[in-house]
């Protein structure tokens, strides 16, 4: 231990300057070793307010570089991005090449290589122009409604994009509204749907869009089947009573399926005639539309 504190303490000042000499050198000979090195730089675009790029450019291009560690670490610190300035461009075609001046490293580095070397922008005229809003309404209501109307709010809006997209652009849909299992009427919050990022909303409206349901009520024929009210089996002429009803589609499917019974009453005869007849397995809020006047001929089985 007391060699140790020795060693420190003696002879300090020279020790100090053998110290800064060696980092000095250090120093020299890393700046002079120099390496090959590659990297990504980004490409940002501007162009003015009337003016759009359309055509999807790649946003970044691959350098390669020479240079000592202590310029690359200033590269790491550094935001890697090169600025292409569009905005005194006229509507057309442009092709912007890329050279050693225009990529900011290139004042503590040297480049080598740069790949595109050129990049092609299509820039388009911006315009405005009023376009209606279109619904985009996916599924269906629950069983037994229907829908009844459908209103958006606003019906049109303003937007702002490149002129060969919006030169035959009548309407802009709405993103999917999902209708499905719905039982009551409903308003829904909803965005426009952009076929294009190049497309904007001239200003942020919120938009509506109410759908206005009702009961789904429909009209049908059904063949009644002719019983006694006491249940005793018969033979009856015709067969069956035609009749046309109204009413829920819910409540007319399951008539269908379940059979619409025409009762007639017990004469106490093994045959007869009778000119009347009912109904008692009809749900309540169908209505009988049509029921023919017949005769029926009754003969106990």
């Amino acid at each position: 231990m007391k060699k140790i504190l020795k060693f420190l303490t003696e002879n300090k000042l020279e020790k100090v300057l053998a110290l800064l000499v060696t980092i000095v050198i250090w120093a020299i000979v890393v700046s002079k070793t120099e390496e090959v090195r590659d990297f990504d730089v980004s490409v940002k675009v501007k162009t003015n307010s009337n003016t759009v790029v359309v055509n999807d450019p790649v946003s970044t291009i691959h350098i390669t570089a020479k240079g000592n560690r202590f310029s690359f670490a200033r590269l790491a610190s550094e935001e890697k991005s090169v600025e292409v300035d569009l905005a005194l461009k006229e509507p057309g075609q442009t092709m912007v090449y890329f050279d050693q001046s225009k990529i900011p490293a290139s004042k503590y580095l040297d480049i080598e290589k740069i790949f595109p070397k050129e990049i092609i922008y299509d820039i388009e005229k911006l315009v405005e122009k009023t376009v209606k809003i279109e619904p985009y309404i996916d599924g269906q209501p629950s069983r037994g409604f229907k829908i009844e109307k459908i209103e958006t709010s606003p019906n049109k809006v303003k937007i702002k994009g490149p002129e060969s997209i919006l030169k035959d652009l009548e309407y802009i849909p709405t993103e999917k509204i999902d209708i499905s299992s719905l039982d009551k009427s409903k308003i829904f919050t909803t965005k426009l749907f952009f076929n294009s990022q190049n497309i904007k909303l001239t200003d942020n409206r919120k938009i509506t869009v109410a759908v206005a349901l009702a009961r789904d009520i429909r009209e049908a024929s059904i063949n009644a089947e002719i019983v006694l009210e006491t249940g005793l089996p018969i033979k009856t002429k015709p067969s069956y009573i035609p009749i046309k009803i109204k009413g829920n589609v819910e409540d007319i499917e399951v008539m269908k399926n379940k059979g619409l019974f025409v009762y007639v009453k017990d004469a106490g005869k093994s045959k007869y005639k009778v000119n009347e007849y009912s109904f008692k397995n009809l749900p309540e809020g169908v209505e009988i539309l049509k029921q023919p006047k017949t005769t029926i001929e009754v003969e106990k089985q």
